[in-house]
């Protein structure tokens, strides 16, 4: 009988510890995130959340959401901490750190000997477009792509990785990503030399730590966020951040 209370008693705490850990996505976004897998490196915007969480001082943990279920995630509180660039309709459902954890530019990607030239949104008429489902760009890009899809001239991946194999063998002509996930995957997929990087920026975005207005494990996000912003700054002036940011080959701001 003893025996039986207390397993009843270890349950009960596992379950009181796991409802008061601040859960933070670990999406599968290259060179920042790769969604825990042990084959990996933790990835550069995870490595700073790690060095700031112990600022924080209380129990947390990384967990890989699959996008279908991020966004509910956000608006209904189970996940408490995600990154996203500033949006006004995110408003309604985040709170946001002053503090960019990193920056990002997207750009078309065609391959090395490809001759095709973007100045506008108008030149992805006339070719084979990729699409990570999911993915998000510019509003303007985002209307392109989804009247695209509309009359079923998109050719739709679930990741980058899928994207670069149909762009190295001819299945499609271009597709758009952010410079420092490209470099990611590319490198490896060991197919450097064979795509290129146009100069044509489709969107160039800050990307914050945000705190979910649903949260039930942090009592006080503005506070919470303060800590993260204060330690992404010192980071910064450390020189250890842009060391991390060399490491995973992401931006250095």
């Amino acid at each position: 009988m003893k025996f039986h209370v207390l397993i009843i008693i270890f349950s009960f705490s596992i379950a009181r510890l796991e409802a008061q850990e601040i859960v933070i996505n670990d999406p599968d976004w290259p060179p920042f995130f790769f969604a825990g897998r042990k084959d990996n490196q933790d990835g550069f915007a995870k490595e700073v959340l790690e060095t700031c969480m112990k600022k924080v001082q209380k129990p947390y943990k990384f967990k890989y959401f699959p996008l279908n279920r991020l966004l509910l995630g956000v608006k209904e509180g189970f996940i408490d901490v995600n990154i996203y660039s500033r949006k006004d309709d995110r408003l309604d459902y985040l709170h946001y750190g002053g503090q960019a954890l990193f920056k990002l530019s997207y750009r078309p990607i065609v391959r090395k000997d490809s001759s095709i030239d973007i100045k506008s949104i108008k030149d992805f008429d006339s070719l084979r477009l990729g699409h990570q489902i999911g993915f998000r760009y510019s509003d303007e890009f985002l209307r392109y792509i989804d009247s695209r899809r509309a009359n079923g001239t998109l050719d739709q991946a679930p990741t980058n990785e899928s994207n670069v194999l149909k762009l190295i063998h001819g299945r499609i002509d271009v597709f758009v990503t952010t410079i420092a996930s490209i470099q990611s995957v590319a490198r490896k997929l060991n197919v450097q030399d064979k795509i290129k990087i146009l100069d044509f920026n489709i969107r160039e975005s800050n990307y914050y730590v945000t705190v979910s207005k649903k949260t039930k494990t942090i009592d006080d996000p503005q506070r919470f966020l303060k800590i993260i912003d204060t330690c992404i700054l010192n980071l910064q002036a450390q020189g250890e951040y842009c060391r991390l940011a060399k490491k995973y080959e992401a931006p250095c701001m």
